[in-house]
């Protein structure tokens, strides 16, 4: 009879192979990357919180599915859970900027107006008299103000997070409104 030391090892069925956590931070870290810094309009944002919620879907599955106490699997959920949570913040102070850089350019678009009687017919127009430099809309920098006028009425608009979702204000009516 062998005894348990002598017995060959078994090879490590694909369930028991340990479960490597790096690959999941560096997708963190690459969607944290990608929507905060490298951000390019359009989908980008929307497209990296469905990553994030998918691979904390995933985690979660596989913890759930794992019949002992699966370290790995937690450590990915939160993980992914974090990553969603600090891209939702980004977003929120992303907003939060936007509403500051855009209260800027409206009062510079007011104060033309009040001193010439007349809307700028671009943004350019409102250096330096009345503002140093055309903001971008908040710290990514392709993201620009779009501004509009046919003489007798003025309208800015800014893109924030999501294609097709804006917010516009009027500067007659003096609204701001959400457009989606």
């Amino acid at each position: 009879m062998t005894s348990p030391a002598a017995q060959p090892a078994r090879p490590a069925s694909p369930a028991m192979r340990r479960e490597r956590i790096w690959p999941s931070l560096l997708i963190a870290a690459l969607l944290l990357f990608l929507d905060g810094w490298y951000y390019l309009p359009g989908p980008g944002a929307f497209l990296c919180l469905l990553l994030a919620i998918a691979g904390l879907v995933i985690a979660i599955t596989r913890a759930i599915r794992a019949r002992r106490p699966a370290r790995p699997a937690l450590l990915k959920c939160i993980i992914y859970g974090g990553t969603l949570l600090l891209i939702a913040n980004l977003l929120s102070w992303q907003e939060q900027q936007a509403r500051e850089q855009a209260a800027l350019v409206i009062t510079a678009i007011q104060e033309y107006h009040t001193d010439t009687g007349l809307w700028p017919r671009s943004l350019q127009e409102l250096q330096p008299g009345h503002l140093p430099e055309v903001p971008p809309v908040n710290m990514r920098y392709q993201n620009r103000f779009r501004y509009e006028t046919n003489g007798t009425d003025a309208a800015l608009a800014w893109y924030v997070a999501l294609p097709g979702v804006y917010w516009q204000h009027n500067f007659v009516s003096g609204e701001t409104v959400l457009h989606d």
